[in-house]
C-alpha cells in the first residue's frame, strides 16, 4: 500500500526517539486509497492535544487535531466549507485558547480562535471587512495581551499594515499607527520580527522617516 505524506508517530523516551514510525491515520484516504497526501503541517500542542493543518479531498486544507491515535485524529472545523481551504496558519496558544489565521471564504484571512471543537471555533475579528484579507502574522504573547501585525487596508481613513492587539475577549484594536495614514509601519515579510522580551514587545517597524 502506497501512502504519501500522512500523519505518523514514533515512541519517545526522554531525548531518544525510538522505533519505526507508524501511521497514525491516512487522513486523505480516499479512492484511489493512499496515493494523495494530506500533507500535515504546522504542528502545535495545546492542552495535551496536537493541532495541525491537513488536506482532505472533501474539506480542503483545514484544522485537525490528534491524540496520537487514529480514533483521536479528526477535523476540528471545516471553516471554508466544502472542498475550499481555510488554510490555518500562525498558531499561538493564548488565554486558554488556540489562536490562528484562516479564511472562511467570506472574510479573507483573519484571526480565529478555538478551544478544540467546532462549536468553540470562532472569528476573533474581521479587521479588513469583506473577502479581502488583513493577513495577521507574527502572533506574540506578552502578559495578558496577544500582539500581531495586520492591515485594515489602504483606503482613506485606514492605516496600512500596523501593530494590533487583543485581550481575547474583545475585538482586535490598533495599537498605534506608526507610519501615519495608509502607509504601513511594519513590513509585510517574515523579516518583520515580533518577539516578547520580558514585559515588552520587540518588533521591526518604520514611522516613515526612520
Amino acid at each position: 500500500l502506497l501512502i504519501e505524506r500522512e500523519l505518523t508517530a514514533r515512541t519517545r523516551s526522554d531525548a531518544l526517539i525510538l522505533g519505526t514510525p507508524t501511521l497514525v491515520k491516512d487522513i486523505n484516504g480516499v479512492v484511489p486509497t493512499g496515493v494523495t497526501s494530506s500533507s500535515p503541517a504546522r504542528f502545535i500542542t495545546f492542552q495535551g492535544i496536537t493541532y495541525f493543518a491537513a488536506t482532505e479531498v472533501v474539506t480542503g486544507n483545514e484544522l485537525w487535531r490528534t491524540d496520537g491515535t487514529a480514533l483521536g485524529t479528526y477535523l476540528v472545523a471545516d471553516l471554508n466549507s466544502g472542498t475550499s481551504s481555510s488554510t490555518p496558519d500562525d498558531f499561538m496558544v493564548f488565554n486558554g485558547e488556540l489562536y490562528f489565521t484562516a479564511t472562511d471564504g467570506n472574510t479573507g484571512i483573519e484571526l480565529w480562535k478555538t478551544k478544540g471543537t467546532s462549536g468553540t471555533t470562532e472569528l476573533v475579528g474581521d479587521i479588513l471587512p469583506g473577502t479581502s484579507s488583513s493577513s495577521p502574522s507574527n502572533l506574540t504573547v506578552v502578559g495578558s495581551t496577544l500582539y500581531f501585525q495586520a492591515t485594515d487596508g489602504t483606503a482613506t481613513g485606514m492605516h496600512g499594515r500596523e501593530l494590533w492587539k487583543t485581550n481575547g475577549s474583545s475585538a482586535p484594536e490598533l495599537v498605534i499607527d506608526l507610519n501615519a495614514g495608509t502607509a504601513s509601519g511594519v513590513a509585510t515579510t517574515t523579516s518583520s520580527v515580533t518577539a516578547a522580551l520580558g514585559t515588552k514587545l520587540v518588533f521591526v517597524a518604520t514611522n516613515g522617516t526612520s
